[in-house]
């Protein structure tokens, strides 16, 4: 049986609509009817008292409005064409139609003649002014007499004029030498949800140029892995020419670019087009997210004889490397063939390394170039690495070089509660990880409290307490207080109505804090270490927090549910905000101090369910992004193993050297060349850091106590001195 379909809606109505449907075409025979319903609603919808009758009278309506439609540059003077069906029983004659805006515009006419179950289009003889730069609703009618059905001769519709912007969805092509370009948000809105392939090809206006689009803004929906599915992103491809081919791909843009948006695009084609493809991946209920998507400029240049330019850097891009090669892609804009290309790369303002690219690189040809002389990153900070061209008489210097950031930072060895990971048979388990790499997750133990999760807990002095809790799609249940070794062994269970979540514990008065949230506000409390038992000692009303963290002279620093990282004043009562992180957080994460360095780290979870390593800086708030947790692991209970040394002289542990103070200074002994050596005051301030050339170092200090740590072959010596 094939269904033929007759009828269907614009958009349900939220409120009981009567329609009457023609079914002229079928009189006098036996028919099925049936109806289908496609959406995101499909146990929301309902069609009740339906009736079959002998049509009667006339009836007509207006079934859309073709022109005008949402685009770029509307004039003052736009035709009006609309679509009028007969859906009565009478033919119809000289039918009079009008159309409105929402300030007053008018137009009017008269169709001549709509026979029955017809459906005629008609362009009114009068225009409207659609210039200004806005949302018009546009409302057309049938001023019929005697019409049985007065419900069906409207028809509204939304248009917008962007203006000088050529919006992705609403127009195909566009030639122009100067406009914006955006998503179908427009400059404002976030782009629609639905999933789906725009396309949209620019043009150059002026004969003779080429295009040049720079983007000033994206943010597009990322990607969602599994372990079952890889969600693509919702994703940007630029291609050069009109036609989008993979050997013409110039770029692929998705997911946040906020600080690291590409170089502009240039068409090298000798008609200068440039072509977009966006692609809106439909991932079932993750459909329903978008986002800002983006803002670009369209340009026109001339092009030059000779043009060379850095399209990409292809290598170093992280640092943390030994005579790492830099690598990196050239293209030739201009319209002769180049031979003698100079190439140079500078590292954190350093001298500048020159070299030539001695190949043959014919127009709108790239190639790859390799320099001969590597860098050095491999000493922990932050790099800033310019690769670029350096042609004598090169017609446009705007395309030259390219740019890329990088950090590197002493690797810690960091500790957590895996609370959820993509492979299920993961979750409940203690792991490791190297700051450095968190991609890279160890199961340390698989301990587990029955069917619980830990949503807090710290580790002091070789033992962890921490707080289980039972959670569904429903609720959470606070369950346990617990006790474990160092090494993650049982010690002790106790049950608890307490659901902390973050713990921290301050060595310079040995008080634990446990936050919890609550109607009031965000609670700071102290930890009973014996019973679990709370008490509240701050209450930060209006506020709900997420992570809780202590350095070593005992100053609180937390994230609240804003994303805002700042300070908690236990004097006042209050949280100073120290800077915005800018991130959506959600779910359960942990914030810890790596108190060996004085390092802040944050195993965060946004609301996207995407789970991070950071590091933040405690006075700034300045953040540094080490890459996803895992398998999207989810981290609780974040924390690096920390002996507090409670008296002067004290040797911790040591793999292979030796320090003592004598003399008014500390002498580091022993330990291979490149070993790290920091010096801590007792409160935890890093007065001191440097990697050692030789096996031996003495540092003059003032009179006082001071904590140090050698890091050599992957371990870390403590030792605490007393300068005299």
């Amino acid at each position: 049986m094939a269904f033929k379909k007759v009828w269907t809606a614009e958009a349900p109505p939220a409120e009981w609509r009567e329609t009457l449907i023609n079914l002229v075409d079928y009189a006098g025979k036996e028919i099925y009817i049936a109806f289908r319903y496609e959406g995101k609603s499909a146990h929301q919808w309902y069609v009740d008292d339906l009736t079959i009758a002998k049509l009667t009278g006339k009836d007509a309506g207006v079934t859309a409005i073709v022109s005008p439609a949402t685009g770029s540059n509307l004039t003052a003077s736009e035709p009006v064409k609309i679509k009028v069906n007969n859906v009565g029983a009478e033919d119809l004659t000289n039918v009079a139609v009008e159309a409105e805006t929402e300030d007053g515009q008018t137009v009017s006419g008269t169709i001549p003649s709509i026979e029955v179950n017809e459906e005629v289009e008609y362009t009114f003889l009068q225009t409207l002014d659609l210039s200004e730069i806005k949302n018009y609703t546009i409302t057309a009618r049938v001023v019929l007499p005697d019409d049985v059905d007065p419900l069906n001769n409207t028809c509204t519709q939304s248009v917008i004029n962007y203006g000088n912007v050529a919006v992705m969805g609403n127009i195909s092509s566009v030639s122009s030498c100067s406009m914006q370009f955006a998503d179908d948000g427009g400059l404002q809105g976030n782009y629609d949800s639905r999933g789906g392939i725009q396309t949209i090809t620019f043009y150059p206006a002026d004969p003779g140029s080429r295009l040049r689009v720079q983007f000033t803004g994206f943010v597009s929906y990322p990607e969602i892995q599994s372990l079952t599915t890889n969600i693509p992103g919702d994703t940007l491809f630029v291609y050069e020419g009109n036609v989008p081919e993979p050997n013409k791909l110039l770029g692929i843009l998705t997911g946040d670019l906020t600080g690291k948006l590409p170089e502009a695009f240039s068409s090298t084609t000798e008609e200068g087009s440039l072509t977009f493809v966006f692609i809106k991946r439909n991932g079932g209920m993750q459909a329903d997210y978008n986002n800002t998507g983006w803002e670009a400029d369209v340009l026109c240049y001339t092009p030059s004889l000779q043009d060379v330019g850095v399209i990409e850097i292809l290598a170093p891009l992280q640092a943390g490397l030994v005579d790492a090669q830099v690598k990196a892609r050239i293209k030739n804009y201009g319209t002769e063939i180049l031979s003698f290309i100079p190439v140079a790369y500078q590292l954190n303002g350093h001298p500048e390394v020159v070299e030539n690219y001695t190949g043959n690189l014919e127009p709108g040809a790239i190639a790859e170039f390799t320099f001969t002389q590597p860098v050095d990153l491999s000493v922990a900070d932050d790099y800033t690495l310019r690769v670029y061209t350096g042609l004598p008489e090169d017609g446009d210097e705007t395309n030259n070089e390219q740019v890329v950031s990088f950090f590197y930072r002493e690797p810690v060895t960091l500790y957590g509660y895996r609370t959820y990971d993509l492979d299920e048979t993961l979750n409940r388990t203690f792991v490791s990880f190297s700051s450095n790499k968190p991609s890279e997750v160890k199961m340390e133990s698989n301990y587990k409290d029955e069917n619980n999760a830990i949503h807090a807990g710290e580790y002091v002095n070789n033992r962890i307490y921490a707080y289980t809790a039972y959670s569904d799609a429903s609720r959470t249940v606070p369950r346990n207080y617990i006790q474990l070794s160092g090494d993650w062994v049982e010690k002790s269970v106790q049950p608890t109505s307490e659901h902390p979540i973050d713990m921290t514990y301050d060595y310079s008065t040995g008080t634990m804090y446990a936050a919890v949230n609550s109607p009031e506000g965000a609670l700071v409390k102290t930890v009973d270490l014996g019973t679990g038992m709370l008490t509240t000692v701050i209450t930060l009303s209006d506020l709900y927090l997420y992570t809780l963290a202590a350095d070593l002279s005992g100053k609180l620093y937390g994230v609240d549910s804003s994303g805002n990282f700042g300070w908690i004043n236990q004097s006042t009562g209050t949280f100073t905000v120290i800077a915005s992180t800018g991130i959506e957080v959600a779910y359960v994460q942990s914030m810890a101090f790596d108190h060996a360095t004085g390092r802040l780290f944050w195993a965060m979870c946004n609301k996207r369910g995407e789970n991070r390593l950071l590091e933040l800086n405690p006075e700034t708030g300045a953040i540094l992004d080490y890459g996803s947790l895992g398998e999207d692991t989810e981290v609780t209970a974040l924390y690096t193993p920390y002996m507090y040394v409670g008296t002067p002289e004290v040797h911790i542990r040591a793999v292979s050297g030796y320090v003592y103070a004598a003399d008014g200074e500390v002498h580091i002994t022993g330990y291979r060349a490149g070993a790290s050596v920091r010096i801590y005051t007792v409160v935890g301030q890093l007065i001191y850091a440097r990697q050692l050339v030789s096996g031996s170092l003495p540092v003059a200090l003032q009179s006082g106590a001071y904590v140090v740590h050698v890091q050599s072959d992957g371990k870390i010596d403590t030792y605490k001195v007393l300068v005299k």
